[in-house]
């Protein structure tokens, strides 16, 4: 494992009760309220703890919450836009750590990314979308196809390389 990766799971489990690290790490359990010694949104924290990091490392710059307006008007929003230093932009959709992002619901992060790539809007400013519980990073291409599957313990580089180009 990448040392600034160990260092970032380190910090994470840190922040998680003595319970929650066993749960979350030991189990797979997704991250709730009831792990995080500061009481705190599982999202949010998973967010601000873990994903962020990681773009903050390879230097994209964010926007957050960015909303789209559907074909029948219904409004969409994904967790954030980022853009390299190619000035290629992308969309991320964040969820709690080891929650099923291929949750069949409207709410699953693939289903989310994917709905928005229906989108022309979407399909002609961005690249490709993410989802991502912060350890598991799923790669979703313009015709809504899943391309990489990648877990940031292991293959950091692979994912470094698609995000910076």
């Amino acid at each position: 494992m990448n040392p600034d990766v160990r260092h970032l799971i380190e910090k994470f489990e840190e922040m998680l009760t003595l319970n929650g690290r066993k749960r979350v790490f030991e189990d797979g359990q997704k991250l709730s309220t009831d792990f995080i010694n500061q009481k705190s949104d599982p999202e949010a924290f998973t967010k601000e703890f873990l994903i962020e990091p990681v773009f903050r490392k390879f230097n994209l710059s964010k926007l957050t919450e960015k909303h789209f307006r559907g074909i029948k008007q219904d409004l969409r929003k994904v967790d954030y836009v980022l853009k390299n230093h190619k000035g290629e932009s992308f969309l991320a959709e964040a969820k709690p750590l080891n929650s099923d992002l291929f949750d069949k619901s409207s709410d699953g992060a693939v289903n989310q990314i994917k709905g928005l790539f229906r989108l022309a809007e979407v399909q002609r400013d961005y690249e490709f979308g993410i989802a991502t519980d912060g350890l598991k990073w799923i790669f979703i291409d313009k015709n809504s196809k899943v391309v990489f599957q990648y877990d940031l313990r292991d293959e950091l580089d692979k994912i470094r390389e698609i995000l910076v180009g």
